[in-house]
């Protein structure tokens, strides 16, 4: 009855989908290459499976202990953070922050995510082991802090009064082309990534038109995103992951685990480009996760349509009056103007890094020109002071002062 019941049971649960499986399967080897001490091997596979699985917090916490043993300290307070960012209800998640804080002498804050996760499990040997080495830690290292706060102090003030007087000797440049650009987009980008209160990703829902849409084959994404012109059409995210501009982000962390499962490199082993497709999907998804960035994508989407509408209306007019002018669809106009338009966001960006480039490499000619001149100049000494010469230059004046007559003044 046991086995007909759990038999049942499996029969009841839902089938698994394509990139479960799959995050499913890179997990257990992962699990398996850190239990033999294969840390760089179980760091890849916990990896991969992240790329298909972003809020897996078990496999950012696996993945951070492996960080921890090969030694990256910096990555592994990462990983850690992620942990606690995911599942802040998590006790061991608190211990592998404090962990990771502990090694980085962050004692202060260690103790802060021992405490934390004994408050949820107070059985959990790492945070029990680990709050008192902390607090310790942190009680010698506030120490040391406090014998150098007067040297600190001193030396505050002497960059204070350094700072004071460069500022008024200091002249006021004139900004460059590259500074009132570098001004612009910087304020753009201030004013698109503010974004109003949201709700929280718990009451977020994925909307069914997005569950329910047929993504076709492996080959077909990886064909469509390498389509003629996918250079300018992948620049906008929503195209590459095959979403409008009301998806939200549910919908988008939803639509990227599919997306990367059907082009992952690992499942089309031998088919040409695979990984420049998934390369699209990752950054399209980098782009679409931050509400402030898909906010301004919108944006630009709207603008995009707004210019086709324009220009739509413009050559029906035109077409009442003459029967030769040719009307394409709107639809067809929105998806050129919307590919124009990113197209030539993309090639003012392209210009001005162009530029930076070319002044970076101006100043390094001149760099090199003044390099070159002073080892001449140096090369140049060192062959005229070669030997005798010197001396033999010195003696020839001394000769030439005892030969001169000196010329005789009257008083």
């Amino acid at each position: 009855s046991t086995m007909s019941s759990a038999a049942t049971a499996a029969a009841d649960a839902p089938a698994l989908e394509e990139w479960q499986v799959e995050s499913g399967r890179l997990k257990k080897l992962g699990d398996a290459s850190f239990a033999a001490k294969e840390y760089v091997a179980a760091i890849t596979c916990y990896s991969s499976a992240l790329e298909m699985d972003p809020d897996n917090h078990v496999l950012y916490s696996n993945r951070c202990a492996c960080h921890q043993a090969a030694g990256n300290k910096s990555k592994a307070l990462k990983d850690a953070e992620k942990v606690t960012e995911i599942k802040p209800d998590w006790a061991k998640g608190w211990g592998r922050l404090g962990t990771a804080r502990f090694a980085l002498t962050r004692y202060d804050g260690a103790l802060f995510a021992y405490q934390k996760g004994l408050k949820l499990d107070p059985a959990n040997a790492v945070c029990k082991e680990g709050a008192p080495k902390s607090e310790k830690a942190a009680e010698r290292q506030s120490v040391e802090k406090a014998h150098k706060l007067d040297r600190e102090e001193k030396e505050r003030e002497a960059a204070k009064a350094r700072e004071a007087e460069e500022s008024k000797s200091k002249k006021e440049e004139p900004q460059t082309e590259d500074d009132l650009l570098g001004d612009f987009f910087g304020d753009l980008t201030e004013m698109t990534t503010a974004s109003a209160p949201k709700k929280s990703e718990k009451e977020i829902q994925a909307q069914d038109k997005y569950l329910k849409q047929d993504l076709g084959s492996s080959a077909e994404q990886i064909g469509r995103l390498l389509a003629p012109n996918h250079v300018f059409k992948n620049l906008n995210p929503f195209y590459v992951m095959m979403l409008e501009i009301d998806a939200n982000i549910e919908d988008v962390k939803t639509r990227y685990r599919k997306l990367s499962a059907l082009v992952h490199p690992d499942k089309n082993i031998g088919v040409p480009n695979a990984d420049a497709s998934f390369d699209a999907v990752k950054v399209a998804y980098d782009v679409l996760k931050d509400d402030g960035q898909r906010k301004h994508t919108a944006d630009l989407v709207e603008a995009g349509h707004m210019r086709a509408d324009d220009e739509h209306q413009a050559l029906t007019k035109a077409a009442k009056k003459d029967r030769s002018v040719a009307v394409p669809s709107l639809e067809e106009m929105k998806k050129k103007e919307v590919m124009r338009l990113f197209a030539e966001i993309e090639m003012k960006r392209r210009d001005i890094e162009a530029r930076k480039q070319s002044q970076k490499k101006r100043e390094r000619e001149q760099e090199d020109e003044e390099s070159d001149k002073f080892r001449k100049e140096v090369k140049f000494e060192k062959e005229w002071n070669k030997g005798d010469r010197q001396e033999t230059r010195v003696g020839g004046w001394r000769e030439f002062g005892k030969t001169v007559k000196k010329p005789e003044y009257k008083r």
